[in-house]
């Protein structure tokens, strides 16, 4: 199971970092950090992402429904990880960013 968790949360930072990196780097010249949330499995993730951008000026980038239940959020800069794991329907929280994959090493 905690593979699964961590692959889902590489898969959905890759995502991330794919489909929102002009949001990213705009936000970056605001000051916003970027995170990509997961929320339990019985809370809707729209629903969270809305309330979480609600209560901290922040903006929904994406929300996850397949791999990973949960969604991406820029924040202004002083909200933490910690801010967002406040809220009970959240179980985790990771620091958006570029994700690469090494090339795997051929073994001629």
């Amino acid at each position: 199971m905690v593979e699964r968790s961590v692959l889902a949360v590489a898969v959905a930072a890759l995502l991330a970092a794919c489909s929102t990196a002009s949001n990213a780097q705009d936000s970056d010249s605001r000051g916003a950090i970027a995170y990509v949330v997961e929320v339990a499995e019985e809370e809707s993730p729209r629903r969270v992402a809305d309330d979480v951008a609600a209560a901290t000026g922040g903006a929904v980038l994406y929300v996850y429904t397949t791999v990973l239940h949960g969604f991406a959020i820029t924040v202004p800069a002083g909200t933490t990880a910690r801010d967002l794991l406040a809220d009970p329907r959240i179980i985790k929280v990771e620091r958006d960013g570029p994700v690469s994959i090494p090339r795997p090493v051929d073994g001629r």
